[in-house]
């Protein structure tokens, strides 16, 4: 799969540059959150009537995926009739050290996003079920996370007013610590709904600011696509493998501790890169 999405986003995002851009990437959004909420739910049904059938009906997907970006070319007409938008002038910054600031600050805001995920994907169903709740309801606020995180996408991908808004950027941290102390500190299971309502938004816009900014301006932007995914994949990596040591060595509740610091750290960083961006302006 790593060899497969870095250059995929590339080739949906080329000769597109800002609200062309943005819709574009939104629409892939769109597409791959969606599928991440069917997926599970027809993999579930069609598991009832045979074990294997689930993983056949994925293979025949992906060989049906092959045939179709094997009959797709560069030189097709949708390129030829957006080929001038390439040299679109970007509204939103005036020079590329604005562009690049924006681009850490949501950087670390997608590793924040992927490392609070981390941390209640793989601990909070331990947690959740020795609390009392059912394995059903966890698959329910997963999916409830999923779809809150398909709207923002979609959303994200049809409106630009948050383009180059550093506050909105500042917010995902600061939510996604709010969501790990409801988990924290919540016992009920409304509580835990709200927690995975808000991490969802915060984690769909993290990854949606990310992708805009990583191609906006960028002509090689299968790079910033792979910087894109190693980020992503850097989050899960640390906060899963934190939070199985902690969970086990430690206590139940330290791998979300350990989040909220790592997201502590992460907003005091984007502050620094902001301020000292604005004074450098000056």
């Amino acid at each position: 799969m790593s060899l497969f999405w870095p250059f995929l986003m590339s080739w949906v995002s080329a000769d597109f540059e800002g609200p062309a851009l943005n819709r574009r990437l939104g629409t892939y959004n769109g597409a791959w959150s969606g599928a991440a909420i069917i997926g599970p739910l027809l993999g579930c049904l069609l598991v009832d009537s045979n074990t294997l059938l689930p993983i056949v009906t994925a293979a025949v997907c992906l060989v049906i995926c092959f045939v179709f970006l094997t009959i797709a070319r560069d030189g097709s007409l949708h390129t030829s009739l957006f080929e001038k938008t390439s040299q679109a002038t970007v509204a939103g910054y005036e020079n590329f050290s604005s562009l690049l600031r924006f681009r850490w600050l949501a950087r670390i805001a997608l590793f924040c996003s992927w490392a609070c995920l981390g941390v209640s994907r793989s601990q909070f169903a331990l947690l959740f079920t020795e609390m009392g709740f059912s394995e059903t309801w966890f698959g329910i606020i997963i999916t409830i996370f999923g779809i809150c995180n398909f709207s923002v996408m979609t959303a994200a991908g049809r409106f630009a007013f948050w383009h180059f808004k550093s506050v909105l950027l500042l917010t995902v941290p600061v939510l996604l610590s709010m969501s790990l102390l409801l988990i924290i500190f919540g016992h009920s299971l409304a509580v835990f709904i709200l927690a995975f309502v808000i991490m969802g938004c915060a984690f769909g816009f993290a990854y949606s600011s990310h992708l805009y900014y990583g191609a906006c301006g960028s002509r090689r932007r299968s790079k910033q696509m792979v910087i894109h995914e190693a980020t992503l994949s850097l989050g899960v990596i640390i906060s899963s493998g934190a939070g199985g040591y902690l969970a086990k060595n430690v206590s139940l509740y330290s791998p979300y501790w350990f989040a909220v610091v790592a997201l502590c750290v992460g907003f005091i960083t984007q502050a620094v890169i902001l301020l000292s961006g604005l004074s450098a302006e000056k």
